[in-house]
């Protein structure tokens, strides 16, 4: 159903390449649940050998730097860092698919181990702003996982994309282990909270003086004819 809404009044040639498309975006997403497509319905442009997946390419060491690397984790010591690195699930996604989708809750954060990503938000059912871009060493989900809110964007791939995935059950163990990191962690989120506030309103200041700027371009050209 999906393939056929997407191929309507599209020609042949683009058809077959929205086909390629989604068939290599499902492939990824049966891998990172260990599954496989049939060979009856294998069409994919490129099909990277499972074992070669750049996933599977990361050691603990690296992930665990990765982690030490990032505001959120930054404080951790190194046992908490090789513990949590030995939990994270390492996965690889394709060029177009969707990570986080805006509205759904969520109970993992990722960090960007390679690639890169788009940050977007729905403003209406056609619309899409541009927030940021994603990468190396990037997080996002944070919001989601330390607070249940409803994703707040949509992010997505803008090419090959491999993401450590950090799930909320991976902490738990960590934090009763050392309560206070729920209190430092925290406290980021609350700071980190606090200069996104400060960035939106910024932007809206910017956007309404660039609206009175308009209109008063607009209104002067109109009086002077």
């Amino acid at each position: 159903i999906v393939y056929q809404v997407l191929t309507w009044q599209t020609s042949a040639q683009e058809q077959r390449q929205l086909r390629s498309d989604l068939m290599e975006q499902i492939w990824y997403a049966l891998q990172r649940i260990d599954q496989s497509i049939p060979f009856p319905i294998r069409d994919i442009r490129t099909e990277p050998s499972p074992a070669k997946l750049p996933s599977r390419t990361f050691s603990g060491d690296s992930l665990q730097r990765l982690l030490s690397q990032t505001e959120i984790f930054s404080h951790f010591t190194s046992d908490q860092l090789l513990q949590l690195a030995k939990q994270a699930c390492c996965h690889s996604y394709g060029l177009g698919e969707t990570v986080v989708l805006q509205g759904e809750l969520g109970t993992s954060l990722y960090i960007v181990v390679s690639g890169s990503l788009e940050v977007v938000r729905s403003t209406s059912p056609e619309g899409l702003v541009h927030i940021s871009t994603l990468s190396h060493s990037d997080v996002f989900g944070e919001m989601g996982l330390c607070t249940g809110e409803p994703r707040s964007a949509n992010v997505i791939c803008k090419e090959e994309c491999v993401l450590l995935e950090i799930q909320r059950t991976h902490l738990i163990p960590l934090m009763e282990e050392s309560p206070q990191i729920l209190e430092t962690i925290g406290t980021l989120m609350a700071q980190r909270r606090q200069k996104l506030q400060a960035m939106n309103q910024e932007r809206a200041e910017t956007r309404r003086q660039a609206l009175i700027s308009r209109m008063q371009k607009l209104f002067t050209r109109s009086s002077e004819t």
